[in-house]
């Protein structure tokens, strides 16, 4: 998907801020841009360091354990066993029941 986006932007691109980076799969088209600052934000504190130590070697890359909220305090993540559904907050009972196996 950010393959596309960047494909639509006037290039060369400056930066490039990357919410929910996930495993990076977007990161080949970032660094093919050309930007000269890539920053990659990624809620999942296990998987921004994998990423993290992944890039370590990439000047141009940055990785940020964050997720984006309106409240500033400090907040569990909830992890699932379908990494698409984890998020500050916990499963409701209705993702649950489409989703009965969901833990």
């Amino acid at each position: 998907m950010i393959e596309k986006m960047l494909a639509d932007l006037p290039q060369p691109v400056a930066r490039i801020v990357h919410i929910g980076a996930g495993t990076g799969t977007g990161l080949p088209a970032c660094l093919a841009s050309g930007a000269a600052r890539i920053l990659l934000v990624e809620a999942d504190p296990d998987v921004a360091a994998q990423l993290a130590a992944e890039t370590a070697q990439e000047p141009r890359v940055e990785v940020i354990a964050a997720a984006v909220s309106a409240d500033l305090r400090p907040r569990p993540f909830y992890r699932t066993n379908f990494p698409e559904l984890d998020s500050l907050r916990p499963p409701a009972a209705a993702l649950k029941e489409l989703f009965p196996g969901l833990k």
